[in-house]
């Protein structure tokens, strides 16, 4: 696969005000110097305090701003529940889309997500400008954007803990030992020091569990067999463990949701 030096970009992460200049070449050819890139729909600025990709969330947001604008009404207007469900779809989507990987952001960046979720929410309850903020997240359930931020980075990083051989988990635990424990830590590392100090560690594997089973067991038909039973008779029960202890006595018999349907399983 060649390279296109044209659609390459080079970023100097950095806090001087003064960014340095970098003279990256590949096969004789320089590679253009930018303050910010786009990588995997992230926003990178040279900072790296998320205002880039912030002001680039908010410009996608607008369009769906309008639309739920545009469905809203009192008498006409679609049913809040019906807004909240396309305000989760349109909207908070690309406000949850790798937003903890950036943290800590810039406060007014921050700011500036809060102010698109209020607005969302005022639109879909047909609250006035001066509702209260805390009042509107409690109608619509929907929390504020560092706590849920907090939660989606718990869940990636209770997936990212079952897999031992992830790239990520020696990267956060070196960087977990030189951060000190008495400062406010990052969403990454605040839910890597809260999983891994769980009384019980999650279990973790060096695949996963799906690619780890053997084929043959995942393509296994079991065989559907009808005792001929029926369950209004006096004997039944009699009659059904009679046959269990005959022709499977060395199998486990798991029963599943509906009582008419039984599960054996032969023990290793």
């Amino acid at each position: 696969m060649s390279l296109s030096i044209d659609k390459c970009k080079a970023v100097v992460f950095t806090r001087k005000r003064i960014i340095p200049d970098a003279n990256i070449m590949y096969n004789g050819q320089r590679i253009t110097l930018e303050n910010k890139a786009k990588f995997l729909g992230v926003v990178l600025d040279s900072r790296l305090n998320g205002a880039s990709h912030v002001l680039h969330v908010s410009k996608k947001c607008e369009s769906g701003i309008n639309i739920l604008r545009a469905l809203s009404g009192v008498w006409w207007g679609a049913h809040p529940y019906s807004q909240k469900l396309l305000y989760n779809a349109i909207i908070r989507s690309h406000m949850d889309y790798g937003l903890f990987v950036l943290d800590p952001i810039n406060k007014l960046a921050t700011e500036k997500l809060n102010k698109i979720q209020y607005r969302c929410l005022r639109i879909i309850l047909g609250a006035m400008k001066s509702s209260p903020t805390n009042a509107l997240q409690v109608e619509c359930v929907d929390p504020p954007v560092q706590i849920r931020s907090q939660y989606l980075c718990d869940r990636f990083i209770c997936k990212v803990l079952q897999l031992s051989s992830h790239p990520l988990f020696d990267s956060l635990r070196r960087l977990s030992s030189v951060v000190k424990t008495n400062q406010d830590l990052p969403f990454l590392l605040n839910s890597f020091r809260k999983f891994t100090s769980l009384p019980h560690p999650i279990q973790s594997s060096p695949m996963i569990s799906l690619f780890s089973t053997p084929f043959k067991s995942l393509t296994y038909k079991p065989s559907i067999v009808n005792l001929n039973i029926h369950n209004d008779t006096i004997e039944a029960n009699q009659r059904f463990n009679e046959i269990i202890h005959s022709n499977w006595p060395e199998y486990l018999t798991i029963y599943t949701e509906p009582q008419n349907y039984l599960c054996l399983v032969a023990l290793a």
